[in-house]
């Protein structure tokens, strides 16, 4: 597993994550044509939570930048998310990275 992890408040729709995809050597890998996705899972849960909105935004392709923009309704109660990066490359082939991300879903104090 990752050491990542973020803390998000339930319900938050402001919370962009940034990634730069890197290659084993650590060079950027140009993203144009890629498709990447978010899932996010709570932890020993079997369905995930964003599934109608887990698509990643190219920022920067050539840069290899991207992000996940929250809504509403992906951390829908208190608790430990997980979190995995879908690639899906031009040739159509898919990678996904194991548990990427650890996310600590906290309920909002209003």
């Amino acid at each position: 597993m990752s050491n990542n992890s973020i803390s998000v408040v339930c319900g938050d729709n402001k919370t962009e994550l940034s990634f730069t995809l890197k290659d084993s050597a650590n060079a950027v890998v140009n993203i144009t044509g890629f498709t990447i996705r978010f899932a996010i899972r709570k932890q020993g849960a079997v369905a995930n939570t964003n599934n109608a909105n887990n698509t990643c935004t190219l920022v920067s392709p050539t840069l290899g930048v991207f992000k996940y923009s929250f809504v509403s309704t992906d951390l829908p109660s208190s608790g430990t998310y997980l979190g995995q990066l879908i690639i899906t490359f031009t040739d159509s082939k898919i990678h996904k990275v194991p548990v990427f991300l650890k996310i600590q879903a906290i309920e909002s104090y209003v």
